[in-house]
């Protein structure tokens, strides 16, 4: 059984297993990091520009934290401290339980914490500090006098430190008194140290590139900036190692010096990434030293580099800023990311980032990838807000501009290619002083993009078709109104007024005995009369911005709250979000291969699911299964207790049994005779069971599969 176990670890390694009906977080890694924090245990906890992003083993959801604005772990320990708009929170058991500490009277610009013999945790917000312990009553507001702070750096002695607006103060007493350190009168912005007495500390002015440092608690100092960008306004951050080496984030990537700052030097091979095709250094936000390792935040996520590498990593987090998604039936992984710098690829085996991605880029609000799968349009908006296109002619790599909206006119809203042909595709524009409606051959003629008469000044904002009726196409015009074209967008004419206030986009669906035109905005509109009339068809509570319509089921996407099922198109709507976690805000959602479901969040990257609805008897609604299924565990990661879910399609004994990531049998959690169909059990783990990594299996008969569960305390 051991050897058997450790070829399906060995499996899931390689090609971790998929299961059905649960979202997974498919990258790309990115987004805008503001703030790195780490533990003992190497956890990662970063604020970015989607709220607080966690690493434990691997990068996960944040239950509820999208408002956090402040993150930092206790010492050591698994416990996490974090700050919304409104009080400060704790958490020990990967954010799945916060606890409020206290409420916060205006918003903090920063966390800090001491753990000693007690626990002394330090806010600060303008010209205050607050201080406290994890009683609400204990805290108390200090007012130093010494401008606004920007930066506190605590010493294991009760030291306080702070970089001001007028200087770097320090107070002996936890912050009753204060005296200044002897540097220039300026505003400084960052401030660190090493914590190994005497005390290293290292901070900087905005105005400058010279980077004080001191070797005894800030008494003296020495400035220093030799090998330094010599622009003023160049530096970000400042942090020390254990090891005496001090690191600053740059604009132009990270400096470091070995010899407290007698020179400095690049230390930035690995963080360069692609500008428009060509490779340059990210500006780093901010930087953090842990024992062995340093972190770097930047526009694109997180860098990490320990001792012995020479180069920076990548690592995450999944917080990349998505617009919109494209991708081609006939090529299953080539997936195009619309993002506001640019576009980003999946080819098959790893995201890449394409020539008309920069640093400095411009949004790209549509994409659409031919159905051959090589030919590729995106459309983004210049600064003078004129819309434009560009082609791509293998598979979204490489962009040229082929057509270009006159200055103010708008930007393209949607890309529609016909069904009848290979190469036509129409682009929907807001027609501010141009045509809403334009048509051309991608393959051909990529520049001459002609106007449809009769659409200059109309909003066309989606469009959609029956999969058969290959010159008949809806579209969806100011916000509310039904267009039609009957021969292939050539010209289009008026149908219906749609109820129900602003839409979002419109789905053309054949049920087989019935067709219907749903329209997706505050809740769902249904026609079944070709949009001459409509009714009501739910989910009137939520912005509904996108429809899916797979194996005679309808998958609503929201903006805010997931997303929702109507299996086999009958009955209520039900949530469909396990996996997808809360605080998603959606942006676009498709499907078109072969079942698998994409969605792009606005900052969360891209999430897939691989979508089987079951089928349905006739005497009633519950569900058969119709394959054997394990099903990843939910909560994950838990504690105190999860839940275990399967399928089978034969009656018989089951067994799931549990074991360590060496392959060490644990123990039994199920075991016994099932009928056919779907069970769960809820699994609470031996009180002694450390946290870590285990893998649970289930066996039926012949069949055995196994999933990874996370148990954190």
């Amino acid at each position: 059984m051991k050897k058997i176990f450790l070829t399906l670890f060995l499996i899931n390694s390689i090609l971790p297993q998929v299961h059905h009906n649960i979202w997974y977080g498919f990258g790309p890694y990115g987004g805008t990091i503001k703030e790195i924090s780490t533990n003992e245990r190497g956890n990662i906890a970063a604020i970015t520009n989607g709220g607080l992003s966690y690493y434990y083993f691997d990068w996960i959801h944040m239950y509820k934290t999208k408002d956090f604005q402040h993150a930092s772990f206790l010492g050591k320990s698994d416990t996490l401290l974090a700050t919304d708009s409104d009080s400060l929170y704790w958490t020990a058991d990967v954010s799945y339980h916060w606890r409020s500490i206290t409420s916060l009277a205006r918003p903090v610009n920063g966390i800090k914490a001491r753990k000693n013999s007690t626990i002394t945790i330090f806010l600060w917000a303008d010209t205050s500090i607050f201080r406290g312990s994890w009683n609400a009553q204990s805290w108390i507001t200090l007012y130093p006098g010494k401008g606004n702070i920007n930066d506190i750096f605590l010493t294991t002695d009760n030291t306080v430190i702070i970089a001001t607006d007028r200087g770097v103060f320090r107070s002996s007493d936890d912050g009753v008194n204060w005296i200044q350190l002897p540097l220039p009168p300026k505003n400084f912005r960052a401030l660190a140290g090493d914590n190994i007495p005497p005390f290293k500390l290292a901070t900087f002015a905005n105005d400058s590139n010279i980077v004080f440092l001191s070797s005894n608690n800030g008494d003296s100092w020495i400035s220093t900036n030799y090998g330094l960008p010599q622009d003023a306004f160049e530096l970000n951050d400042v942090d020390l190692n254990i090891y005496g080496q001090i690191f600053v984030a740059a604009k132009s990537g990270i400096y470091r010096t070995t010899n407290f700052g007698s020179n400095w030097g690049p230390f930035s091979d690995g963080l360069e990434y692609p500008d428009f095709g060509v490779m340059k250094t990210l500006k780093v936000n901010t930087i953090y030293c842990s024992n062995n390792k340093i972190y770097a935040g930047t526009d694109e996520g997180i860098f990490e580099k320990n001792n012995q590498s020479a180069y920076w990593f990548q690592i995450g987090p999944n917080n990349q800023k998505c617009l919109s998604l494209a991708k081609s039936p006939a090529m299953m992984d080539n997936v195009i990311l619309g993002t506001p710098k640019g576009v980003k690829v999946y080819n098959v085996y790893d995201w890449v980032v394409s020539d008309n991605y920069g640093q400095d880029g411009f949004p790209i609000n549509s994409v659409i990838l031919s159905s051959q799968g090589s030919y590729a349009l995106a459309a983004g908006i210049f600064p003078e807000a004129n819309g434009f296109i560009q082609r791509s002619t293998n598979g979204g790599l490489n962009w040229e501009t082929v057509f270009t909206l006159p200055l103010t006119a708008g930007k393209f809203n949607y890309f529609f290619q016909r069904k009848d042909s290979t190469s036509l595709f129409l682009a929907l524009s807001e027609g501010i002083n141009s045509a809403g409606l334009f048509i051309n051959d991608v393959v051909n003629y990529p520049t001459q993009w002609q106007s449809i008469n009769n659409t200059e000044g109309l909003n066309f904002q989606f469009a959609t078709s029956f999969w058969d009726k290959t010159s008949e196409i809806y579209f969806l015009v100011n916000d509310s109104l039904l267009y039609k074209s009957i021969n292939g967008g050539r010209t289009v004419s008026f149908v219906s007024s749609i109820p129900g206030g602003k839409l979002n986009s419109i789905y053309a669906v054949d049920h087989g005995i019935s067709r219907n035109i749903y329209a997706c905005g505050q809740g769902i509109r249904v026609s079944t009369d070709f949009g001459l009339t409509w009714e009501d068809y739910g989910l009137n509570d939520y912005e509904v911005v996108r429809l899916i319509y797979e194996s005679y089921s309808l998958l609503a996407a929201t903006r805010n709250n997931g997303f929702f099922a109507k299996y086999h198109s009958q009955g209520d709507w039900v949530p469909f979000s396990t996996g997808l976690g809360d605080g998603k805000v959606i942006n676009d959602a498709l499907n078109y291969t072969s079942w698998v479901l994409h969605t792009a969040t606005e900052n969360h990257s891209v999430y897939f699911l691989w979508l089987i609805i079951n089928q349905v008897e006739d005497s009633g609604d519950d569900l058969i299964a119709d394959k054997f299924i394990l099903y990843q565990n939910y909560p994950n990661p838990f504690n105190p207790s999860t839940t275990i879910s399967w399928q089978s399609p034969i009656s018989g004994r089951v067994t799931i049994k549990l074991y360590d990531i060496l392959g060490r049998e644990i123990e039994t959690i199920v075991e016994g005779y099932f009928d056919a169909g779907f069970h769960s059990t809820f699994y609470i783990p031996n009180s002694t069971l450390p946290s870590g990594v285990y893998f649970y299996m289930l066996q039926i008969g012949n069949f055995i599969n196994v999933n990874k569960m996370i148990l954190t305390k």
